[in-house]
C-alpha cells in the first residue's frame, strides 16, 4: 500500500510539472566567457562562435570573461533593417533576418540589439496560427507572407501537433528563412507530451513584451486556459512602463468561441476575467488562435481576432470564417486596421474540387441505375408472391444514403460556384461516401435476388416433377384398373 501511495505521489508530481513552463536556455560558456541573454535563446556554441535566436525585439547580452578573446556572436530572427546595437562598433547583415558581429571582450562586455523602430508612425505586421498537422498550407502561406514589407509576424500558437522535439525542429527548419521575425504565443498542443522544456528551447518565453514604433506589444501564454493573478498585474505595470498610445495583445485561447452552441475558449470567469481586464487597461487588440477559423469583433471596445488558419483541419464552413489565411495588421497612429488574406491550400485548389465533383457523380450515377434494377427485380418477385422483405429493407437503407449523397453533391456544386474549394472537397468527399455505401448495398441485394431466383427455378421444377410422377403412378393405377 506505501509503494502505492509513493507511486500515486510520483504520478501527481509528474502531471503537475509537465504543465509548468521550464526556463529557456539563456546562459552558457564559449570561450573562456560566461554569457547571459534576455530576449533571445542559445541556439549553439561552437568553440568562439555563439548563435543567439531572438523572440523579442530587445536582445540584451552579458559577457564576463577570465581572459582577452575575441567571440563572433550571431544573431537570428531579428529585422536587420532598422537594427540598433550598442556595445560594438560595426556588424554584418548575412540575411534581412540574420546578423552577426564581433566582440572583444576583457572581464566585462555589454551589448543590446534592438529594433524598435523610433520615429515611424506606422507600419504592418502579420498574423498566423494553428499551423499544425497542414505543413503543406503552410508552406504556402509563408511564401506569402515572407516580405520584408512587414515588421514581423507574430504566430498565434499551436504550430506543431504534439509538442515533440522532431516536430519543433521542423517547424524551425521551415521558418528560418523568413525574411522577417517571427514571435510565438504558444499554444496548448505545443506544450504536450512533456514538452513545456522543449517549446522554451525552441521558443524562448512563453510570456514577454516588447515596444515597436507606437505600440506595446505583449505576447500571453494562456494554453492551460487560465491566467494567473500575478500575470495579470505583470501586464498591467507592462502597459503602464511602456506608455505607448496602442497595446497590442496576442494570445492563443480567445475569451469567446464564435460558434453558436460551441465553447472551445476560456470559460466562465476566466473569460469574463480576461475581457474586463483587456478593456480596463485599454489594450485596443487582442488577437487569438486556438479555434481554426477567421473571426473578428468588438468586446466593450476592444477589438478582438480570431486568425488560426494556418493549416490546421477547419471548423467551420468558409461562409462562417473557416477557410486558411493570415491576417495583416497595419498601425498608423493611434489607427489600427485590419485585413485577412485567404490562402488556397495546394490541397484545397478548384482543379481538385472539380476532380472530386466528378468522381462522386459518376458513383452517384451509376448507383441510381443498378438502384433501379434492383428494385425492379425486387417488385417482380413480390408480384410473384416470393417473400423477399430484407431485399426492401436493404434498398430502402440504400435509397437513404443516395439521398444524402444528393444533397451533398449539390452543396459541393454550390460551394464549388462561390469559390469555396475546401468546403466544396469536404461536401463530394462525403457525397462519394454515401453513393459507396449505396452502392454496396445495392450489389448486396442483386446478389440475394440471384440465390432467389436460383431457389424459386429449383422449387418449380421439384413441384413440377413431384406432379409428372403422380401424373404416372395415377394413370398406371388407372391401367390396372381397367
Amino acid at each position: 500500500m506505501n509503494k502505492f501511495i509513493g507511486l500515486c505521489i510520483v504520478l501527481l508530481f509528474l502531471c503537475s510539472y509537465t504543465t509548468v513552463s521550464a526556463q529557456p536556455i539563456k546562459e552558457g560558456t564559449i570561450g573562456c566567457s560566461n554569457i547571459c541573454i534576455e530576449g533571445a535563446i542559445i541556439k549553439y556554441i561552437e568553440v568562439d562562435t555563439v548563435c543567439l535566436r531572438a523572440f523579442s525585439n530587445v536582445i540584451d547580452i552579458t559577457l564576463d570573461s577570465s581572459c582577452n578573446e575575441t567571440l563572433t556572436i550571431i544573431v537570428e530572427n531579428i529585422k536587420a533593417e532598422g537594427i540598433q546595437i550598442e556595445g560594438i562598433g560595426s556588424f554584418c547583415i548575412v540575411s534581412p533576418s540574420k546578423i552577426s558581429f564581433e566582440v572583444h571582450v576583457s572581464g566585462h562586455a555589454h551589448i543590446v540589439i534592438s529594433n524598435v523602430s523610433k520615429g515611424l508612425d506606422a507600419f504592418s505586421f502579420v498574423v498566423v496560427g494553428d499551423n499544425r498537422d497542414g505543413p503543406e498550407t503552410f508552406s504556402e502561406l509563408l511564401k506569402e507572407i515572407d516580405s520584408t514589407n512587414y515588421a514581423f509576424c507574430i504566430n498565434t500558437g499551436d504550430i506543431v501537433p504534439s509538442g515533440r522535439k522532431e516536430q519543433f525542429e521542423s517547424f524551425m527548419s521551415v521558418v528560418e528563412g523568413l525574411s522577417i521575425p517571427l514571435y510565438v504565443s504558444i499554444g496548448n498542443h505545443d506544450l504536450n507530451n512533456n514538452s513545456p522544456e522543449l517549446a522554451s528551447e525552441f521558443l524562448g518565453d512563453p510570456t514577454f513584451s516588447f515596444d515597436y514604433c507606437n505600440t506595446h506589444f505583449i505576447i500571453l501564454d494562456n494554453s492551460n486556459y487560465t491566467i494567473k493573478d500575478e500575470t495579470y498585474e505583470w501586464m498591467r505595470q507592462s502597459i503602464l512602463d511602456s506608455k505607448k498610445e496602442n497595446v497590442i495583445l496576442a494570445c492563443h485561447i480567445p475569451p469567446f468561441d464564435p460558434r453558436e452552441g460551441e465553447n472551445h475558449c476560456l470559460k466562465g470567469e476566466d473569460a469574463s476575467k480576461f475581457i474586463d481586464f483587456a478593456a480596463d487597461v485599454g489594450i485596443d487588440l487582442v488577437l487569438c488562435g486556438h479555434i481554426h477559423l477567421y473571426d473578428y469583433r468588438s468586446l466593450k471596445g476592444v477589438d478582438y481576432v480570431i486568425s488560426a488558419g494556418g493549416g490546421a483541419p477547419l471548423y467551420a464552413l468558409e461562409s462562417e470564417g473557416g477557410f486558411f489565411h493570415y491576417t495583416i495588421v497595419n498601425v498608423s497612429g493611434d489607427t489600427i486596421s485590419h485585413e485577412v488574406i485567404k490562402v488556397i491550400s495546394p490541397l484545397f485548389t478548384p482543379e481538385i474540387a472539380a476532380e472530386r465533383i466528378q468522381k462522386a457523380q459518376i458513383l452517384y450515377d451509376e448507383s441510381c441505375k443498378t438502384y433501379i434494377q434492383a428494385k425492379d427485380q425486387v417488385d417482380e418477385l413480390t408480384k410473384k408472391g416470393v417473400e423477399v422483405e430484407y431485399c426492401l429493407n436493404m434498398l430502402n437503407d440504400a435509397q437513404s444514403s443516395l439521398t444524402i449523397a444528393l444533397s451533398n453533391l449539390n452543396a459541393a456544386n454550390e460551394y464549388n460556384m462561390n469559390g469555396f474549394w475546401h468546403d466544396s472537397i469536404s461536401s463530394a468527399n462525403t457525397s462519394y461516401t454515401y453513393a459507396l455505401y449505396a452502392s454496396v448495398t445495392i450489389d448486396s441485394v442483386l446478389e440475394s435476388l440471384l440465390t432467389v431466383d436460383t431457389d424459386t427455378n429449383n422449387t418449380i421444377i421439384l413441384y413440377a416433377g413431384i406432379a409428372l410422377i403422380v401424373v404416372v403412378i395415377a394413370i398406371g393405377i388407372i391401367k390396372k384398373r381397367r
